[in-house]
């Protein structure tokens, strides 16, 4: 079984954290977060999905079908994580 923690949804929290600490960003699109980690869109999806159940993130909001519009400021815990 796949390491998903390790493997896609650690890099995404890096990748938010890191957007976030660089630009202030308390609204951060997913297309943004796909391209500093380096997976595609839908990728970034699911790991933004278990990133939410922690939580590691403030609220976000989303469209109707379900998908990330933008994405809330990473969480305290989220931060210490990502060292």
């Amino acid at each position: 079984m796949e390491d998903t923690w390790t493997n896609r949804d650690l890099p995404v929290l890096k990748a938010v954290v890191g957007i976030y600490e660089a630009t202030g960003k308390t609204m951060i699109r997913p297309g943004e977060i796909a391209a500093k980690a380096g997976f595609d869109q839908e990728t970034t999806e699911r790991a933004l999905r278990a990133l939410y159940r922690e939580p590691y993130l403030e609220p976000r909001t989303h469209s109707y079908s379900g998908g990330f519009i933008a994405v809330g400021p990473p969480t305290g815990d989220a931060l210490r994580v990502a060292g």
